[in-house]
């Protein structure tokens, strides 16, 4: 069993004793002596590496203070903090200066507040991608052991790829490469670092399950040729439900109120899952919408009335941005108006 020595330990300790600002300033400098161009933003900081894959982690943690006590037991091979440890997702930058510690060079993405929706990835998903050659993007920023999680990019080919390292397809929520993907066109993936019970203060830390994600991890960077794997949107439509009524049991199944679940609904069936509330419902209860993140989503009719709005250009409906609320355009008009502006 491998366990951290006293300096790694260390820099466990450094990272999650500081809040999300100094930790910025910490990672700046960190790249800044292990690359030649690094670009730092208050919203995020990009690092060009010699490797074609791109590695992301976000500096926020839900808590509102730094770690003042952390604990590691060796024989267990845990790590843990009364204070919360935020290892979703201190974890994760603790692995990227692992790796870069070890001689490799991806290209490198830190963002700001992921766990207030990813603002950080927003900023940066409206720029070009700024990288010359990027080939797919790997965020480390999972609970587990062993998931890989692709939420809306269906490329089956980068799937089967990335579980050829020893990961485990799995369903997953929400986190940076959701706002990046889709608008640089390029597939990405979360993988595992080894927390569990994230966002409380019960969460602990499974240094072994980590380290091994590190060394999977090495071994992509390594590959002697890195496949180019492109983002491919998922279908919104899911065949979980008996949409025509050829199986009674859409008739106890109140789907107004139960959230949707992958795992436990009947084949060869359709129901459309509304992005805001993820309940289900027929084709005619929701709208086809613009999301933030890019691509289409659907909108039940509950939710149309706080999340989405129609574009003044175009007249398309869009989901209504948190961070620009009285916005009248969509994502893809706004483009278009800042490059005309230019």
């Amino acid at each position: 069993m491998k366990t951290l020595n006293n300096s790694e330990v260390s820099l466990m300790e450094s990272l999650v004793s500081v809040g999300q600002k100094s930790l910025q300033a910490i990672l700046y400098n960190f790249l800044k002596k292990n690359y030649e161009k690094v670009t730092f933003d208050e919203s995020f900081i990009i690092a060009e590496g010699d490797i074609p894959i791109a590695l992301l982690a976000h500096m926020d943690t839900v808590f509102q203070k730094p770690v003042e006590e952390l604990f590691y037991d060796r024989q267990k091979n845990v790590m843990w903090s009364p204070q919360g440890m935020g290892a979703d997702d201190r974890a994760g930058i603790y692995a990227i200066i692992q790796i870069v510690k070890a001689g490799y060079r991806p290209h490198i993405i830190f963002t700001t507040d992921e766990e207030i929706g990813a603002i950080g990835a927003q900023e940066l998903a409206l720029y070009p991608c700024p990288f010359k050659d990027l080939r797919y993007m790997i965020q480390l920023d999972r609970r587990n052991s062993n998931d890989c999680v692709f939420y809306d990019c269906d490329n089956e080919e980068f799937e089967k790829y990335v579980e050829s390292f020893g990961f485990v397809a799995a369903y997953g929520s929400f986190t940076d490469i959701c706002e990046l993907c889709p608008s640089w066109g390029i597939a990405g993936v979360n993988l595992s670092i080894g927390y569990r019970d994230e966002h409380s203060k019960t969460e602990i830390l499974f240094v072994g399950q980590m380290l091994a994600t590190i060394e999977k991890v090495k071994k992509m960077l390594s590959a002697e040729n890195i496949p180019n794997f492109k983002f491919i949107p998922i279908a919104a439509a899911y065949s979980y439900y008996n949409w025509y009524g050829k199986n009674s049991y859409l008739d106890d199944y109140d789907y107004y109120n139960t959230p949707f679940d992958f795992q436990s609904l009947p084949k060869n069936t359709v129901r459309y899952k509304c992005h805001c509330c993820g309940k289900a419902f027929s084709e005619d209860e929701v709208l086809d919408v613009q999301l933030i993140r890019g691509g289409k989503g659907y909108f039940c009719c509950d939710c149309l009335v706080d999340h989405v709005d129609w574009c003044a250009k175009c007249g398309q409906a869009f989901e209504i941005d948190p961070k620009d609320p009285h916005s009248k355009f969509c994502k893809t008009c706004k483009k278009i108006i800042r490059k005309k502006s230019k």
